[in-house]
């Protein structure tokens, strides 16, 4: 088998919490319209309700934890691309369709398994092994939807892209920023999906 012949999809999960929630006081909705989000009427800013002007939180607000739903999503739409984010869910997951059923039960399977890790079950890290094309990198992306909608950090790499743009930043001071960048956001995410693993070329370098 070359190594092109199948791939895999490293997905990773931090056991810490995209937020914390506030017993707070939200703030009236001055619109008048129907908000989204229960908590602060869309203000996206509430109080701790403390009426002791004594207490260290007194008049102190909070950002509300629609605001980093927001940030996150729009970080991951601009990552993929708001069409990809917004075509590549669970609801619109299909098995590719071949003859017997042998392929799609496994598809199925694989779709079960990535669903229940988004529960926060099992192992922080799950991996999906498979031919290019049977939906790997479809489930990955609803995986870090679902996830960058909580508030979660998340990051999508093409395993091969980011090892290039590494190898390439070496000793090139107008790459090694973005390849910094890069670093960065695969070390620090809460939620990381690796995709594309093995279909790196086979160098000292990617080993």
């Amino acid at each position: 088998m070359t190594y092109a012949e199948k791939s895999a999809v490293a997905l990773q999960r931090s056991d810490a919490e995209a937020h914390q929630d506030h017993p707070g006081v939200v703030v009236p909705n001055l619109r008048g319209e129907e908000s989204e989000c229960a908590d602060c009427r869309d203000i996206g800013w509430g109080s701790h309700g403390i009426d002791d002007i004594h207490h260290p939180e007194f008049g102190k607000l909070f950002s509300c934890h629609c605001l980093k739903s927001r940030r996150e999503t729009r970080r991951l739409s601009a990552m993929l691309g708001e069409q990809t984010v917004k075509r590549y869910t669970f609801e619109s997951f299909h098995a590719i369709q071949r003859a017997g059923d042998a392929h799609n039960r496994k598809m199925a399977e694989a779709k079960a398994a990535v669903e229940e890790w988004v529960r926060g079950e099992g192992q922080i890290m799950l991996i999906l092994v498979g031919a290019p094309g049977c939906g790997k990198s479809h489930l990955a992306i609803a995986a870090l939807t679902v996830y960058a909608a909580a508030g979660y950090w998340t990051c999508y790499q093409l395993v091969p892209i980011y090892l290039d743009s590494l190898r390439a930043s070496f000793g090139v001071e107008a790459l090694r920023e973005s390849a910094e960048a890069s670093k960065r956001n695969v070390h620090q995410a809460q939620v990381l999906a690796l995709d594309d693993l093995g279909l790196e070329k086979p160098t000292e370098f990617s080993r």
